[in-house]
């Protein structure tokens, strides 16, 4: 995923502030909505996840994973702002 790279190819230190919060806001509702839209049938379909390896997983594992960094990554901003 290149995680290192996007930081000084994105100039992540650049960035506007109320622009990123904004884009993730939006991301996240966009997950939020994503999530609830999913039948029983939608959450045990799998899909190719990369981290922390390469795996086979279900959209339920990628959904609560994703939810349990987004929320370390917040706590992050929080701290630092």
């Amino acid at each position: 995923m290149r995680r290192e790279e996007r930081v000084s190819e994105e100039r992540y230190n650049a960035q506007d502030p109320l622009v990123v919060a904004a884009e993730i806001t939006a991301s996240a509702d966009a997950l939020v909505r994503t999530l609830e839209g999913l039948d029983e049938g939608g959450w045990d379909r799998t899909g190719v996840y990369h981290w922390p390896t390469t795996e086979v997983r279900t959209v339920e594992w990628i959904g609560r994973h994703t939810v349990h960094e987004s929320v370390h990554h917040l706590h992050d901003i929080e701290e630092l702002l």
